[in-house]
């Protein structure tokens, strides 16, 4: 079990709004990062289970309240989690995702999270560069 992002609330969440409007919540100097947890690669001996599960809550729990993750969901059924979470630098984010209890027994994949808008904006100057006369 990994903590996750759920695709439905990142709807909801900085890029594209619920209307379809795109929300602005950019602040300088802060990279958000999207981490996604799938466990069962590796079997958890059933010793260490309970208190790998407690590190683990009390991992999320410090996560949240240090303010650093945005959002936390859970794939229903599933061995996966998601976290939004926002670091000043690539060292704190290492610092993160490596104190995650889970992690010897699953796949951590991290991916950068930029601004939709933005993105698509930078996309169209693109193609509009590479298309004839464009």
């Amino acid at each position: 079990m990994f903590l996750l992002y759920c695709c439905s609330h990142f709807v909801r969440g900085p890029g594209i709004g619920r209307s379809g409007t795109f929300v602005r919540e950019k602040k300088e100097g802060i990279m958000k990062f999207m981490l996604i947890g799938r466990g069962g690669k590796h079997p958890m001996p059933p010793e260490i289970a309970a208190g790998v599960f407690e590190a683990t809550i009390q991992w999320h729990k410090n996560l949240m309240d240090s303010g650093k993750g945005e959002v936390s969901w859970g794939v229903a059924g599933q061995p996966i989690g998601l976290d939004v979470v926002n670091v000043d630098s690539l060292e704190e984010l290492d610092e993160i995702v490596n104190a995650f209890p889970l992690a010897p027994f699953g796949d951590m994949e991290v991916l950068p999270l930029i601004d939709m808008a933005e993105s698509l904006e930078r996309t169209k100057q693109a193609v509009q560069a590479m298309t004839p006369g464009g």
